[in-house]
């Protein structure tokens, strides 16, 4: 990580948390406590609440407050007498959410108020997690194995600062290795063809672009290419979400969530016989619970079967 990503993600933080620190500043007269934070980093949105305690106020006159809606999706307000939802004591003015509770001081000590909020989740999550996976070299013949970890950074500032502090769905990402199951399994004469198919398919430069050609058609002698880009896709198919997940297991607290074919985000066309897959799972994190450790296990001879029984 350089020096751009780490001031990237301490901004994107100090964004995520700033907003939280910022109203309760501008609520100060009503007692601002129990900060709880709820961060859904795929989502890029947060949640906070904060109990107030405006009790002392029932003497004065339509007491209203106001704090800046910059950022802000939505903003409630509940009683804690009833917990029922009070549409009249909080709206939105000219860029600025308005709390008037002077209509139910009698009715309650305190209220409960809820802000969802506007964050980079990709940038907040690697600011506040840190994330790894590693391979397991012991595993066992018919299956790898992956460790997995995630792990809430600065904990003991997080504690000073806000009572409760949920992060729900970080992403892991485990590259498991396919391609050696993949070449026992498939006809060597059907991944030299594909090899060179995907070659050309994916190539730029016109004179290499020829040059691939020319050794497909030399290796497909009757074979036509709209057969073997047909087994290709149906052969990577294999390595997508849906379908790659019989060929993995992982173990609590973290969760399957997505599969994809080689390297994603890279922008070029891939539809070469993959080395390996992005395993994505997904685990929740809290000040309560600041660690999550699991294990991705990949039926690699599972997959070998499969792909034995699609080419013979």
């Amino acid at each position: 990580m350089g020096i751009t990503d780490v001031s990237e993600g301490i901004s994107a933080m100090e964004n995520a948390l700033g907003i939280v620190d910022r109203i309760i500043n501008q609520l100060k007269i009503l007692k601002p406590e129990t900060r709880a934070i709820e961060i859904k980093c795929p989502e890029n949105k947060a949640k906070f609440s904060a109990l107030l305690s405006p009790g002392y106020l029932r003497k004065k006159i339509s007491p209203k407050f106001s704090f800046s809606g910059e950022g802000v999706i939505k903003a409630e307000i509940r009683s804690m007498r009833t917990f029922c939802l009070l549409r009249d004591a909080i709206f939105r003015v000219n860029g600025k959410y308005i709390i008037d509770l002077s209509k139910h001081l009698n009715e309650s000590d305190s209220f409960l108020l809820e802000v969802d909020y506007e964050i980079n989740g990709y940038e907040v999550q690697k600011s506040l997690v840190s994330t790894n996976s590693q391979a397991d070299t012991m595993g066992q013949e018919d299956e790898d194995r992956y460790w997995v970890h995630a792990s809430l950074r600065n904990t003991k500032a997080l504690r000073l600062e806000y009572g409760e502090l949920n992060l729900q769905d970080i992403d892991v990402t485990v590259d498991v290795g396919v391609y050696e199951r993949l070449k026992t399994a498939i006809p060597s004469t059907f991944l030299r063809r594909f090899e060179a198919l995907g070659q050309t398919i994916g190539e730029e430069n016109p004179r290499e672009k020829w040059r691939h050609l020319m050794n497909y058609l030399n290796l497909a002698k009757t074979k036509s290419s709209s057969h073997d880009l047909a087994m290709l896709n149906e052969m990577r198919s294999i390595f997508t979400t849906q379908n790659f997940r019989p060929f993995v297991k992982i173990e609590r607290p973290f969760r399957y969530y997505a599969a994809v074919p080689g390297r994603s985000g890279t922008g070029i066309l891939d539809i070469s016989v993959p080395k390996f897959v992005q395993v994505v799972s997904r685990t929740d994190l809290s000040l309560n619970k600041p660690v999550a450790d699991g294990v991705l296990i990949y039926k690699s001879k599972e997959l070998k079967d499969h792909l034995t029984d699609m080419f013979h």
